[in-house]
């Protein structure tokens, strides 16, 4: 697998963990290089990381977003340590990730305003934008058992999914993580995993 992306991405670091966890290697593409950017846009018309090229056979495939990515490594190389939600499951973990990644998609937009010179008081839908990201995680914070959303515990993808999302918040200084104390801990006992301190964003 050729990966495309930054190293602070979070959505990257979500599929190089996974790799990581399946022991499976890749060719890390930054695109934050002027060539490697370049090289990006040869396979997406969207010019967005993770973007993930696998040849296999002489036969090319080419998968944009970090959920197909992900995906299709479980389909080729097997679950490893993660745990996939039970149908009755299923509607929790998919509302979780989408409640994480709005919150994340709406931090990493107000991060690049703010580089542009924009405050979140400039305009009422970048207060709201930042009002949202407060209102994710105090749900999160709420629907926590330990280090998952489940009773039982489990690492799955709404729960890679807020690790990386919080480690963002910190790194990049979005959000106050410090002031929800679940989230403090959960935080912590993830850390621990090898793939989750390997990965963690450096400027």
């Amino acid at each position: 697998m050729k990966l495309y992306g930054t190293l602070t991405s979070p959505f990257v670091r979500r599929v190089r963990i996974v790799a990581l966890e399946l022991g499976q290697s890749f060719e890390f593409i930054t695109t934050a290089a002027p060539e490697g950017d370049a090289e990006l846009r040869q396979h997406t018309p969207l010019w967005k990381w993770p973007t993930a090229v696998f040849t296999e056979n002489g036969t090319k495939r080419v998968l944009w977003d970090s959920r197909n990515i992900i995906d299709d490594l479980f389909s080729q190389h097997g679950t490893g340590p993660f745990q996939l939600p039970t149908p009755e499951e299923a509607w929790k973990e998919r509302n979780a990730i989408e409640a994480i990644d709005g919150a994340l998609e709406a931090s990493i937009h107000l991060f690049y305003l703010e580089k542009e010179g924009l405050s979140i008081q400039a305009a009422p839908y970048l207060t709201k934008q930042s009002q949202r990201v407060a209102s994710v995680m105090t749900w999160a914070e709420s629907q926590l058992h330990g280090a998952s959303f489940f009773e039982k515990p489990r690492l799955g993808m709404a729960e890679l999914a807020l690790l990386t999302t919080l480690d963002f918040m910190v790194f990049r200084n979005r959000y106050p993580v410090a002031q929800h104390p679940k989230l403090v801990e959960f935080q912590r006992i993830l850390s621990e995993r090898p793939s989750i301190r390997q990965t963690y964003p450096t400027a």
